[in-house]
């Protein structure tokens, strides 16, 4: 009899599955291709990478939309539970109505999701972002997410008029501000990507006041934000006087470089906090 029950849990073992990693990219599965996948992999706790970049269906021939109506990232999230690793770059995440707080819920409640990419995923209008910057602030395994070409900073408040006296508010959008706030909040992140989000000289100042401020924040990717030289400078001193590691190593800026950047970012900061409790 215990040879049998010996010979049993062979066969049993060797009928689960020991597929770790898929890579569906580029294949046209659409809505319907998701769900059946969501389905699939629901109770799967053996498959912790997927890969689903441009999964979209294309227009059909002669027809003016764009794409296929864009699938529920939240739904995929909170039903494939094994998932450590989610490439979703280049499609439309699913970011409205009762599907903002569903994203949000999802993204929070993750327990194994660690690497997440939502590269060109459309996440830039401030009801997605605000939902996908709440998530990542709950969430307490996320450590690397891509947000890159999202265009966080495009809906940035417009200049103020010429011959404006006072402090200008600074350029920074409301999708900008909510993902500073979890920055701040979310003690696991260590890599954060924003290339190509059009953030420009304050809201890449705010991000990096914000990842200053992480107490986990290792890597942050700014590339292609539109940063002038001027404030280049600046945030090069606030991370030397922040002690920031370069690699290569290069030597301390020189004195007239040294200038303290904490007060504009106080000030940069507050007003954004202000802006954002009038707009709440």
């Amino acid at each position: 009899a215990e040879a049998e029950a010996e010979a049993e849990a062979e066969a049993e073992a060797s009928l689960r599955p020991r597929l770790r990693a898929l890579d569906l990219s580029c294949n046209p599965l659409g809505e319907s291709g998701v769900a059946s996948l969501r389905r699939g992999l629901r109770g799967n706790e053996t498959l912790t990478h997927l890969g689903l970049r441009y999964v979209n269906l294309p227009p059909a021939d002669n027809s003016d939309s764009s794409l296929e109506p864009p699938f529920s990232l939240a739904r995929l999230l909170e039903e494939a539970t094994g998932l450590t690793s989610l490439d979703l770059a280049f499609n439309i995440a699913h970011g409205s109505g009762h599907a903002v707080e569903d994203l949000q819920r999802a993204l929070g409640s993750a327990t194994r999701l660690r690497t997440l990419s939502l590269a060109r995923c459309c996440v830039g209008g401030w009801r997605r972002a605000r939902a996908v910057a709440r998530g990542l602030a709950a969430s307490t395994s996320i450590t690397a997410i891509d947000l890159s070409h999202n265009g966080l900073g495009a809906a940035a408040p417009p200049p103020p008029p010429a011959g404006q006296q006072g402090s200008p508010r600074p350029f920074i959008s409301m999708a900008v501000e909510a993902l500073c706030r979890a920055v701040r909040a979310n003690g696991a992140l260590r890599v954060l990507r924003l290339a190509h989000n059009a953030l420009g000289d304050d809201a890449s100042a705010a991000v990096v006041l914000s990842a200053l401020s992480s107490s986990s924040l290792a890597s942050l990717d700014l590339r292609s934000n539109g940063v002038t030289p001027a404030r280049l400078r600046d945030l090069f001193s606030a991370l030397y006087a922040a002690g920031a590691q370069w690699l290569p190593a290069v030597p301390p800026p020189a004195a007239h470089l040294r200038r303290p950047l904490e007060a504009w970012l106080a000030t940069a900061a507050a007003a954004a906090a202000a802006a954002a409790a009038a707009t709440a």
